[in-house]
């Protein structure tokens, strides 16, 4: 049996000027929420900016509290309404092991990120004063012992693009635990009907897909779930060998878009659109499942790979 805890937040960010968001804003968020745990964990450089253009200031070796809204002493936008969850004093180790262990674990390519980042794609493009703009940021496996911190770099993230915002909310979505015991009592389903909702980057041989047959979605996802796991809990991801010996014949309609995106890092080769699976995909249900919350594919700290699911 494999399992996995998820906890997932919401963070509203309310625009007090006009602003304008390129469409695709998963990587904005990404570097504004990087910059800002680094400087809250006073750690030097800041590593990947990807939109926040504000050094020296910020929230850096404290915790937000929360207070009127605008400058609170510390650099950061609070809105007195704000969840105050986050309001947690956090000692430089700590936060030190928040950056390093959840958003720069670069010392091996092959190993994920344990976060995902979910925002709307496209952004509506121009905010107007009091205009809201809401993303997700969930936790897997242990990076969740870090959620003060990351909660903390949430309330403080509002600078460079985002320096015409403050963050509103930050309020707790669901704390659960995922588990596949039980996939062979699901009834029996032959129709999968898989919509991205955000760019979807896979790579065969190193070159984008653009067609994802059933076999090719499920050794993808096989291998984000085990990177997960296999690296951010006590366990190792074991897969039913009957799940791979015995693929079922899948037939795909498919109803996708390419979209090639410019960032400051690397080029977004990917699809939006939606798949419909015809076969037996029972057994897959639970990962599939799962799938939804971890995303899929590359870049998922930058919101790629988002995707729902009907049966």
């Amino acid at each position: 049996m494999n399992l996995l805890n998820i906890t997932k937040y919401k963070i509203t960010l309310r625009f007090t000027k006009d602003t304008y968001l390129l469409p695709f804003i998963g990587n904005t968020i990404r570097g504004a929420l990087g910059r800002a745990l680094s400087e809250v964990c006073n750690i030097g450089g800041g590593g990947d900016t990807g939109g926040s253009d504000k050094e020296g200031v910020g929230c850096a070796g404290s915790g937000a509290k929360s207070g009127a809204v605008g400058s609170n002493g510390d650099g950061s936008n609070i809105d007195n309404n704000a969840d105050s969850s986050a309001d947690t004093n956090v000692s430089h180790n700590e936060c030190s092991d928040a950056y390093s262990n959840v958003f720069k674990v670069l010392s091996d390519a092959s190993i994920p990120n344990p976060y995902t980042i979910s925002a709307p794609y496209p952004s509506k493009g121009k905010y107007t004063a009091g205009d809201e703009l809401s993303f997700n940021i969930t936790l897997f496996g242990n990076a969740a012992s870090y959620t003060p911190e990351i909660l903390t770099a949430a309330a403080c993230m509002c600078r460079g693009k985002f320096q015409n915002a403050i963050c509103h909310n930050r309020s707790l979505v669901y704390d659960t635990e995922w588990s596949d015991n039980g996939a062979d009592s699901i009834p029996h389903c032959d129709t999968l009907i898989v919509q991205f909702l955000s760019p979807t980057e896979i790579l065969n041989n190193k070159e984008p897909v653009t067609e994802l047959s059933f076999s090719a979605f499920i050794d993808s996802l096989f291998g984000r779930i085990g990177g997960i796991i296999d690296n951010y809990t006590d366990s190792q991801f074991i897969i039913p060998y009957s799940l791979i010996a015995d693929k079922p014949f899948v037939r795909a309609e498919y109803d996708l878009k390419s979209i090639n995106l410019e960032t400051n890092s690397q080029p977004i080769q990917s699809f939006i659109g939606t798949i419909r699976y015809y076969g037996d995909v029972t057994r897959y249900l639970p990962y599939i499942d799962l799938g939804s919350q971890l995303h899929i594919g590359k870049k998922t700290t930058r919101s790629c790979g988002e995707y729902t699911y009907e049966i």
